[in-house]
């Protein structure tokens, strides 16, 4: 099998100069990164793994741990937008990606465990992670671990921890706010379970939403299910028409899809009898009917963010940067017409 010395042949460069680009170790000129690169794709090169991790110290892999998805769940989309803006980012700078997957449900999660044993068996540089409440055992067995690593998706308070995520409670207010702004006064609010991180930030912020409009909360006009499907989002909708809201916000576009859904079921006008207003622009809002208005927040960027901001910790184990990333409303026709 062709090795590094072939290589140097091949380009004309020195043994060194190939090993640095192929091991990433120093700064070398774009036309010689260029040369080592096409002699590689030309004889089928690749780097014996083992010798790179004895030599560097890195295995120059990095693992992801996201919560398993089960099919037709809305969250399939968003997460694998997180992982490809991080696997984008990091295969720039020479490092494969491991993922893992743990389930959502309450329990000691023994695979979830094991999986994390493999991981450190296989010596990953780093970890980027989606934390659950419910699973803090799995979050303690990462911490312990030793491995540096970044949240994604969740701004954890109670460790110093480096973390991207979106800004969910100025989102969900800003949404209150448009729906206020619309003439709305008994606004709604269909969303996951409080104990969940995304779900507690985003129904902060439809209080506060509220707050600053001058409403007052009605718990009658709040629907919170862990289920994140269109029969959950219909069913919540029926649960806030009997209490007359005027306007929902729905914390979740999948949720918001069943809602449209229910209230053409009864005859209800979307904007003019209901407003209302989604969370994540999937591509398919532009089409609903009619058009939903929605928080557009950023998965590949947060991916991407996430991935440079772990390369930082690992170079610097005490980095606790955190990174807050604005979204946008992303005005269509369901929410009304601002006053």
């Amino acid at each position: 099998m062709a090795g590094i010395r072939e290589i140097a042949e091949m380009t004309g460069l020195s043994v060194a100069t190939v090993s640095h680009v192929i091991n990433n170790t120093r700064q070398v000129s774009k036309r010689s990164r260029e040369l080592v690169e096409k002699a590689i794709e030309e004889i089928g090169y690749k780097p014996n793994r083992a010798a790179r991790m004895l030599r560097t110290q890195q295995s120059k892999t990095m693992a992801m741990i996201i919560p398993r998805v089960r099919p037709g769940m809305s969250t399939n989309v968003f997460f694998m937008d997180v992982l490809s803006g991080a696997k984008d980012y990091l295969q720039t700078k020479g490092y494969n990606m491991i993922v893992s997957t743990y389930t959502e449900e309450e329990g000691e999660g023994t695979d979830e465990l094991r999986d994390l044993e493999v991981l450190k068996q296989q010596w990953v540089d780093g970890i980027l992670i989606v934390p659950n409440k419910k699973k803090q055992t799995l979050f303690a067995d990462v911490m312990e671990s030793g491995i540096p690593f970044v949240v994604l998706d969740r701004l954890v308070t109670d460790i110093p921890s480096p973390c991207v995520c979106s800004d969910n409670v100025s989102a969900a207010r800003k949404a209150v706010k448009l729906l206020y702004n619309s003439g709305k006064r008994r606004i709604g609010y269909i969303g996951g379970s409080p104990d969940s991180f995304t779900g507690h930030d985003r129904y902060q912020g439809y209080c506060d939403g509220l707050a600053e409009c001058g409403l007052t909360l009605d718990e009658t006009l709040v629907s919170l299910s862990q289920k994140h499907t269109v029969r959950s989002g219909s069913e919540g909708a029926d649960q806030l028409l009997e209490h007359h809201a005027d306007a929902i916000f729905v914390a979740n576009d999948v949720k918001a899809v069943g809602v449209l859904k229910a209230l053409n079921q009864r005859g209800v006008r979307v904007p003019e009898d209901v407003g209302v207003i989604g969370f994540d622009d999937y591509e398919w809002m532009e089409i609903s009917s009619p058009p939903l208005t929605t928080i557009r927040q950023n998965p590949y960027l947060m991916g991407q963010e996430g991935a440079r901001l772990l390369l930082r910790h690992i170079e610097d184990p005490n980095c606790a940067e955190r990174i807050v990333l604005d979204t946008e409303i992303v005005r269509r026709r369901s929410h009304g017409k601002e006053e």
